[in-house]
């Protein structure tokens, strides 16, 4: 599988090979808290050291079309997103999407539940690299409920965050990997179900924005319980 950006007014064709989520990325350990807490109320415990990495298979990668939601309990969150190419990094924007009750017991099995979803836009790192900080995240959930909103001042930025996972991984950072940066705490509590999931990364130095849309559908068509 190949994914497709557009990079400016050129495109970008990127055969990925590795899939990492970051997790309890934030600079600001006690927003690192607040993340933790929000996640212990609806029973997902928070791990021994952060930042923390969670493998995905490549083939998890998915940049239109609906994702299907086995129940209510499947979420999602918006993240920055650094692609290593040959021809450099490039940032883009996309969505962690799990299931709430399975993140509960194993984040890393609840996350390959469901695919990672990005934008089909995407920047040079290079381009954002001088003004990384002033970069903004927002999602929207039910048809335009601010979700999360936050610079990625609060975060761990892609330098640092390489420099954490390279030790995990095997041949160290190279072309073909895909790495979501983490997230923002949120805004409404419980980590609702939403049929549509809109999110975008806003370049307010430059005045451009990646954005992107996830309409869920429920496998509401059968119902015997099991």
């Amino acid at each position: 599988m190949s994914l497709k950006f557009t990079v400016a007014s050129s495109a970008l064709e990127f055969v990925p090979t590795r899939l990492i989520n970051a997790g309890y990325t934030g600079r600001d350990q006690a927003a690192v808290q607040a993340h933790v807490a929000e996640l212990r109320k609806v029973g997902i415990p928070a791990p021994a050291h952060t930042p923390c990495f969670f493998p995905k298979p490549a083939d998890k990668l998915q940049q239109n079309g609906p994702v299907f939601a086995l129940d209510r309990d499947c979420s999602a969150e918006v993240e920055f997103v650094v692609v290593v190419a040959e021809s450099g990094w490039y940032v883009s924007v996309g969505c962690d999407i799990f299931d709430v009750k399975v993140e509960g017991l194993r984040a890393d099995k609840s996350k390959c539940l469901y695919p990672n979803y990005l934008a089909d836009e995407a920047w040079t790192y290079e381009s954002v690299r001088d003004h990384w900080d002033a970069l903004i995240l927002r999602s929207w959930i039910d048809g335009g409920r601010l979700y999360q909103e936050g610079t990625l001042a609060a975060m761990l930025d892609p330098q640092a965050l390489m420099h954490a996972l390279e030790p995990h991984l095997a041949g160290g950072i190279s072309e073909g990997l895909v790495l979501s940066g983490g997230t923002l705490s949120c805004m409404v509590e419980g980590m609702p179900y939403s049929s549509i999931f809109r999110f975008e990364l806003e370049d307010p130095i430059l005045h451009r924005k990646i954005s992107g849309e996830i309409p869920f559908h429920l496998l509401d068509w059968f119902t015997e319980t099991i």
